[in-house]
């Protein structure tokens, strides 16, 4: 927020808060005062012109350890998920190191199908899942409705074989609460 007040973004913090609406800060909501204050058109200019790193407006943040994140999703009763594994620009040796590193943590499953995922991508996670013994997931990763090529709604479908997200015990006892 003081980096976009040096921008000419007036009452960034305040803002941002206002459209969090009791909820997270993110970057998404500095990003949406960019375009009010007409610095940027789209979400994505705002992200590669100002929020990210070595940009004018980017703020580092302390990033928990995984294994701490991966507890706390636990501890909430919820499923660790690795989301789209194969978007992170890594080469197969490291992404082997980070599904081991997952694994080790105690991560849940993996999102297979993700996206506008091409089919050679989703086998590929499939076969991760598979080799790491990790339960499957899908995900639209839409985030806003600047994402025009991202369908919401559309229902993306596990490969056989993968056993779904839905069907670890978490899942099974919040829905038996429902019951």
């Amino acid at each position: 927020a003081d980096k976009l007040e040096k921008l000419g973004v007036s009452h960034a913090y305040a803002k941002a808060e206002a459209a969090a609406n009791g909820g997270q800060i993110t970057r998404t909501h500095f990003a949406r005062l960019l375009i009010e204050a007409g610095k940027c058109q789209t979400m994505q200019q705002c992200f590669k012109r100002y929020l990210r790193p070595g940009k004018p407006a980017y703020a580092s943040i302390e990033w928990a350890s995984l294994e701490q994140a991966i507890a706390w999703i636990h501890a909430a009763g919820g499923v660790a998920v690795l989301a789209h594994p194969l978007a992170y620009g890594m080469t197969a040796a490291w992404r082997n190191r980070m599904f081991k590193a997952f694994v080790q943590a105690n991560g849940d499953a993996v999102e297979v199908h993700c996206g506008n995922a091409k089919p050679a991508d989703v086998a590929l996670s499939a076969a991760h899942a598979e080799e790491h013994g990790l339960l499957g997931s899908v995900g639209s990763d839409f985030h806003s409705f600047e994402q025009c090529w991202l369908k919401l709604g559309r229902r993306l479908k596990l490969p056989e074989g993968i056993q779904p997200v839905w069907s670890h015990p978490s899942f099974e006892q919040q829905l038996g609460a429902y019951s």
